[in-house]
């Protein structure tokens, strides 16, 4: 007797519910917040278009004037500085300014900024030098102290020959910084003037004279300001 095969029907798959469709949120990105931009106060300033504290004159192997809207001093052969100050007292501040030194030996002349100026034996010094070297003095009571540390030779900072070189010097109290052409030179501390004039100046050599230039000197609050990094 022949067997009779089943019918087979197939069972239909389940129906799959579909998910829910998600829809991302976007997270938003904080803005950063930047830092304030300092804005530079000015305690004073001078870019000599026209004349104004300087002194002018002419005489003793020195000459101070306005030209072309620099300020000049020259001095003959002597080994001497020559000096001219603003007639101010500042107790801090930053005071940045461009010199040049124009002509003389670049081993023995230079240009000088000086700072808390008490009076002529008692100032903070700055000396460049034509063949890079610069060097900071302490004349105190007549006598050059605190410079052994202080002194760069040829420094690759400093531009030489006739060369602007843009100098900058944060002073407050008793403590110093000095930088060249945006670069930090070197930091100095003291004990003797909290505070003084300023002033410019040249210091030649017994065998050759100088001319040194000034432009753009101004003289910012100490807080305010923002040095190089």
């Amino acid at each position: 007797m022949a067997q009779t095969q089943a019918a087979w029907t197939p069972t239909p798959p389940p129906t799959l519910t579909p998910l829910p469709t998600i829809t991302p949120t976007p997270t938003k990105v904080p803005t950063p917040t930047s830092s304030p931009t300092k804005v530079p106060v000015v305690f004073y300033s001078d870019d000599f278009s026209s004349a104004r504290d300087w002194l002018q004159s002419s005489g003793y192997g020195s000459k101070y004037q306005y030209s072309g809207g620099q300020y000049v001093i020259s001095r003959g052969k002597d080994n001497y500085e020559s000096l001219a100050c603003a007639n101010r007292n500042f107790i801090s501040g930053v005071l940045t300014l461009d010199g040049m030194n124009v002509s003389g030996d670049p081993e023995q002349t230079g240009m000088i900024v000086i700072w808390d100026y008490v009076d002529n034996k008692n100032f903070n010094q700055l000396t460049v030098r034509g063949n890079g070297d610069c060097f900071f003095w302490e004349y105190y009571k007549g006598q050059w102290v605190n410079a052994s540390s202080t002194y760069l030779y040829d420094s690759s900072f400093v531009y030489k020959g006739q060369q602007i070189n843009h100098i900058a010097i944060s002073f407050d109290g008793n403590e110093s910084t000095i930088y060249i052409n945006n670069h930090y030179m070197f930091k100095i501390t003291y004990s003797h003037f909290p505070s003084g004039d300023i002033c410019l100046g040249a210091e030649s050599d017994e065998k050759s004279g100088v001319e040194v230039s000034f432009d753009n000197l101004v003289i910012y609050t100490i807080d305010s300001w923002t040095p190089p990094k």
